[in-house]
């Protein structure tokens, strides 16, 4: 994803990454089919986050969970691109997928907000970069490729 679509859907961002791997025409008619297998409500998906919530408790961070038909509230949806995401007082994040021509891309973008943001993503980066290709291969499709940028 070009860095101006990047920053129409997150201004002043600071970190972006984006995993992408062919989709099958028959797997997904939009992206929002995509959304749904990568970031879909699922019952380990949901543990994660609610461990999570245990953890940033104390410092009064936003529920991670919060949207319904996907993790993370939507922010846009259209037939090729799906954005959800949050703002929060550590950090603001958007998740967009996209599907084009049989290929599904998840970028995440984020914005940290001072020492708490910094500190945040510095415990949950290695576990996002780990994350996002898992799920993208767990779906079949086992050629996951990725870059980032901070």
């Amino acid at each position: 994803m070009a860095e101006d679509e990047v920053s129409e859907v997150l201004p002043s961002w600071d970190y972006a990454d984006a995993f992408e791997c062919r989709w099958p025409s028959g797997g997904a008619e939009d992206a929002m089919t995509v959304a749904r297998a990568l970031l879909g409500p699922s019952r380990s998906g949901k543990r994660v986050l609610a461990a999570r919530d245990v953890l940033v408790a104390p410092w009064g961070l936003q529920p991670g969970h919060q949207g319904d038909a996907l993790l993370f509230p939507i922010q846009a949806a259209g037939p090729d691109r799906v954005v959800c995401g949050l703002d929060d007082r550590h950090l603001d994040f958007r998740v967009i997928v996209t599907l084009s021509g049989g290929v599904a891309c998840c970028t995440t973008v984020v914005r940290r907000h001072g020492t708490l943001g910094a500190a945040y993503f510095a415990v949950v980066r290695p576990f996002h970069r780990r994350l996002v290709p898992r799920l993208m291969r767990r779906q079949h499709h086992p050629h996951a490729t990725g870059t980032e940028e901070s």
